[in-house]
């Protein structure tokens, strides 16, 4: 594997129901919310960005 790659392919489980979903993340933005596909659930992301100042 290249370390020098971006890897923005994540795979999403919701804490709600269990379900998971492959997704690719942005990257020209950060992304803080997140609506589970299945139970409409939205996840919150907690922490802060390590690549803005959000």
């Amino acid at each position: 594997m290249n370390m020098g790659a971006i890897i923005t392919k994540s795979v999403i489980t919701c804490p709600d129901c269990g379900f998971r979903k492959e997704e690719t993340m942005p990257e020209d933005v950060c992304q803080f919310f997140y609506e589970c596909e299945n139970c409409h659930t939205v996840l919150v992301v907690k922490g802060v960005c390590a690549n803005c100042d959000k």
